[in-house]
């Protein structure tokens, strides 16, 4: 992940096609063998999200061609390769290695869906309306929902301005220059109006759905 997070803005035509031919699993999978060999047996991976449609990329890669809800496609095309063959290797593993559970989690399509359809993720208040039974941690768990729905979905919630509320180099918190000016990375008013917080990572309001989601994985 951080591989593809480093240099898939550098160099996204060529590891697209290098992804296409060929992918080097061996890292991986020695690194998830000596996870089972050090004895664990529940093993969950989280997927690639889609970094075409993130603040950050957005803004570093602005004059890359959008699709038709605003994201880099091409960028979000490289994740979904890797994503497939990262699935398909744990498929491999769970064959191999079938008393451990190997659990891939689709962090794509959540954080996607979220882009496509802003307006179906209200902010979570509390923890006592919508019940399911959580197989993980063998309980109940229960959501409270309050559909005002995202209002800009690739605009960070805390960031220095610009279109999309993010300028790299000046972190959430920070004071950076701009055309010689001095300016502060600022929280927004309203974290739930926004699905990114920091230009990639996902505001607490909406880390919600992608935990709800994943413990129905």
């Amino acid at each position: 992940t951080n591989y593809i997070i480093s240099s898939i803005g550098k160099r996204y035509r060529i590891i697209r096609k290098q992804m296409l031919q060929t992918f080097d699993s061996k890292p991986l999978t020695c690194f998830f063998i000596g996870l089972y060999g050090y004895g664990a047996r529940k093993i969950l991976v989280m997927s690639l999200t889609p970094l075409g449609c993130a603040p950050s990329y957005m803004t570093i890669y602005s004059s890359l061609e959008n699709d038709e809800y605003g994201c880099k496609n091409i960028i979000n095309s490289v994740c979904e390769l890797h994503n497939h063959h990262l699935e398909t290797l744990l498929y491999n593993l769970s064959m191999e290695f079938s008393d451990a559970k190997w659990i891939f989690f689709d962090a794509y399509s959540i954080f996607f869906d979220g882009y496509q359809h802003p307006k179906k993720y209200g902010n979570i208040l509390n923890y006592n309306v919508y019940g399911f039974h959580c197989n993980i941690c063998n309980k109940l768990i229960s959501f409270l929902y309050l559909p005002l729905g995202i209002e800009y979905p690739f605009k960070a919630c805390c960031g220095a301005g610009g279109e999309y509320n993010c300028v790299i180099g000046i972190e959430c918190g920070s004071s950076g220059y701009i055309n010689g000016s001095l300016v502060k990375s600022e929280r927004c008013s309203d974290p739930t109006l926004h699905l990114i917080w920091d230009g990639i990572h996902p505001t607490e309001s909406y880390a919600r759905y992608v935990v709800y989601d994943l413990i129905l994985t």
